[in-house]
């Protein structure tokens, strides 16, 4: 197969660069939807982070425990860009944590430690 004269000169990079990249891009797309809400520098309300939220992943598809998080938010609620994405990395890291979670409870650990 021939390149396109467009990506001849293209470095090339390595799989850990490209995942690194993308997680970047997202962490910059992320960073811009807040910012088209922000009501204050770095801040939005309860309400407008619930509905970014909804955006990347509709409420019926959350577990209970995040919905009813979600819901208790309110227009007087400030939330911060940095809660906002520590928020996001917990929901796209949420499968991981609750087999850690499952798997530290069957060994007879309690959560609540």
């Amino acid at each position: 197969l021939q390149t396109s004269p467009a990506f001849q000169n293209i470095e090339k990079i390595s799989y850990i660069e490209f995942v690194e990249m993308l997680a970047n891009i997202n962490k910059e797309i992320l960073i811009q939807q807040f910012r088209a809400y922000e009501k204050s520098p770095g801040i939005v309300s309860g309400n407008d982070c619930k509905q970014l939220i909804e955006s990347r992943t509709p409420l019926e598809n959350m577990p209970l425990y995040i919905r009813n998080g979600l819901n208790s938010l309110s227009e007087t609620d400030n939330i911060s860009l940095g809660e906002f994405l520590a928020f996001n990395s917990f929901m796209n890291h949420r499968d991981e944590i609750e087999l850690a979670i499952e798997i530290y409870t069957l060994a007879g650990g309690s959560v609540t430690q």
